[in-house]
């Protein structure tokens, strides 16, 4: 590092202005020259080190100016030099500093030899060097501002080869063979590129009369070596790769309270799960989970077999939203509470499709909630929820019987679908009690205590929002549709929904006038119509009670599907109660069927949960195979549904 002092002649920066020192008076006023007007200003010495201290002024150089060499040369501090090299330019500073003390500021050659002679054995540890050696050692340390790193063997850098000096020819043979076998996607090894660099020369002495000589290995490797690594990186591996390993990592978004910024994002466990009747493996469950970033607390999730949809998301949004009671009535084990509940202010997604759908923007709108899309493929811009999914899958997921580990060549032989033995409601009990007995009280380092402190601490500054009522949020997390208004009530998917306040409604508005409903996905026993006049949404309960009654809207479509394939109609309950009947057939042969992705389809539609009383089909009757309803058509009986 060099030193310096205030003295005439000296060259510094002032608030990124350069100046000059030209005088200073003995009652400590320094007259400074700005450099590109020759403007002069005044400043004490009290004030200029003032100025020292808060970063605001440095020094450009020493008593001298050292020319650019040197100026590379002393650049960097001594932890970029090797042990070795750490050794020798203290070796040397130790035999400079005994010339100092010996004969001051101003050696000579002349003198230099006697005073070697005289230092003692500890200080040569080893050959002295000659008066000259010493000598420019010394002139080196003055002319560098008594910077200890010009030092250094001269001309230390990487070694860099000059490809030029092996003469224009093989430059072009060089570059060429790099660009056509070396950078490119194939992934083509050095060795490979090597030799045909090599094979290239040979043909190319045979047929001149210029001669190439062939480098060897190591020097070959040098070269290469000389490329931007970005570069390379991206045309062998792919840009995003490049981008992905050359990120700079940083704290990322600062957050001040807790639910200022949580982040959402799926993904499917490494856990084989088995159904609790059949005690088959069922598949592996999906996770959507939702983290506050202050606190690093769970806010909500879901597990189960629904696939990353709009679904999955209102299940995570309304269990983060709400207080978690549930967890001590169906997980008595669990010690700690999950006391964590309110609406974030941002929610911080991908650019999953059911992330961009209309409905999801609107429900967020609803809530209050501002939506932030990730960067394409830059998942690491939500970097503190996928970082918790690997912490869940290596310290539950990987210790369970049934794992698939994270990948292929971690999984081996291990036969996860014959070695499972964990339900799907097993496995929610024992994510829940590691989640909130575990997690929440370890310490994390991102923080500095537990994320359940952490979350106290934030209750001390904000008070969670919440929604008005569990009513109002579950008629903010459905979705919303155009009907038209007849004397039959309102159609949604052949099903049909009316009662006294549709009548009303009708007489007020008009026949056929159009209204928005609800449709809670996950029953379709009734249905929220919207009455302009209130300004409120009324319960309207479907005609057809028993047989909607808690039926989701996947069910609903996979038995219109039925009825369609048998080219039935929708014309009373007994033909809607069959086919549920016949679904729910289905659904058992599946669970018991030999392929996995069969009973993870039925595992996907779940299980009824009303089914008529006595059953209205035996499994013999159901002549239909569960493989037919893999893709589900949409029947619709009139253009009504179409909007």
């Amino acid at each position: 590092m060099k030193t310096s002092y205030l003295h005439t002649g000296l060259r510094l920066t002032l608030d990124n202005e350069q100046y000059r020192i030209i005088r200073i008076i003995e009652n400590g006023i320094v007259t400074l020259e700005r450099s590109n007007d020759l403007a002069l200003i005044q400043r004490t010495k009290t004030e200029l080190l003032s100025l020292l201290t808060a970063g605001k002024l440095s020094f450009i150089d020493g008593s001298s100016h050292p020319n650019n060499k040197q100026k590379e040369a002393i650049s960097g501090g001594l932890l970029r030099f090797s042990e070795k090299e750490q050794s020798l330019i203290l070796k040397r500073y130790h035999y400079i500093q005994h010339v100092i003390s010996q004969l001051g500021d101003k050696p000579t050659r002349k003198n230099l030899k006697e005073t070697i002679s005289q230092l003692p054995e500890a200080v040569h540890q080893g050959k002295p060097p000659s008066d000259m050696t010493l000598y420019r050692w010394w002139k080196r340390w003055v002319d560098s501002g008594n910077d200890i790193n010009s030092l250094a063997l001269r001309n230390h850098s990487p070694d860099r080869i000059k490809i030029s000096k092996f003469g224009p020819s093989f430059e072009k043979l060089y570059l060429q063979v790099i660009d056509n076998i070396y950078l490119t996607r194939e992934g083509n090894s050095i060795q490979n590129t090597y030799d045909e660099l090599c094979s290239q020369i040979t043909h190319f002495n045979q047929i001149n009369l210029e001669q190439i000589n062939i480098p060897c290995r190591a020097t070959f490797y040098a070269m290469l070596r000389q490329f931007d690594q970005y570069e390379v990186m991206s045309a062998r591996e792919g840009k995003r790769a490049a981008e992905n390993h050359f990120r700079a990592v940083g704290n990322g978004v600062i957050t001040k309270f807790i639910l200022e910024r949580a982040e959402i994002d799926h993904t499917i466990l490494d856990i084989m799960v088995i159904n609790e009747k059949t005690g088959l493996a069922e598949g592996r469950p999906t996770l959507t989970f939702i983290l506050d970033v202050q606190s690093r607390m769970p806010l909500g999730a879901y597990i189960g077999f629904e696939p990353p949809s709009e679904l999955s998301v209102m299940r995570a949004l309304r269990n983060a939203i709400l207080p978690k009671d549930f967890i001590k009535q169906d997980y008595p084990a669990i010690e700690n509470d999950w006391l964590v509940y309110g609406i974030p202010s941002t929610l911080v997604c991908d650019n999953g499709l059911e992330f961009h759908s209309k409905q999801l923007r609107r429900m967020c709108a609803e809530l209050n909630i501002e939506l932030i899309f990730c960067p394409k493929q830059q998942p690491h811009y939500k970097g503190h929820v996928e970082r918790f999914f690997g912490t869940l899958n290596r310290q539950v997921c990987h210790r369970l019987s049934g794992t698939t580990f994270s990948n292929i060549r971690a999984r081996g032989d291990y036969e996860s679908e014959k070695l499972a033995s964990i339900t799907l409601t097993e496995l929610q009990g024992i994510i829940y009690h590691w989640l909130i007995d575990i997690y929440c009280q370890s310490p994390h380092k991102g923080l500095d205590s537990t994320p359940a402190i952490e979350w106290q601490k934030g209750l001390k500054l904000i008070e969670p929002l919440l929604p008005e009522s569990k009513e109002n949020l579950d008629i903010i997390l459905t979705r919303k549709y155009e009907r038209t208004l007849s004397h039959e009530g309102i159609q949604f998917k052949n099903l049909f929904y009316n009662s006294p306040e549709v009548r009303l409604l009708r007489i007020r508005q008009g026949h056929r006038t159009k209204a928005n409903i609800r449709i809670d996905l996950e029953d379709l026993g009734h249905i929220w119509l919207y009455n302009q006049h209130s300004y409120a949404y009324v319960k309207i309960p479907c005609v057809q009670s028993e047989y909607a009654a808690n039926l989701s809207l996947r069910q609903h479509e996979k038995i219109i599907a039925l009825l369609k394939e048998k080219k039935k109609f929708l014309t009373n309950t007994h033909s809607l109660l069959e086919a549920k009947s016949k679904l729910q057939v289905l659904i058992s042969k599946a669970n018991h069927d030999k392929s996995l992705r069969k009973r993870t389809k039925a595992a996907r539609i779940g299980n009824i949960k009303n089914t008529p009383k006595g059953p209205l089909l035996s499994p013999i009757q159901a002549d239909i195979s569960f493989d037919e309803l893999d893709e589900i058509p949409v029947f619709k009986v009139s253009n009504k549904d179409e909007k």
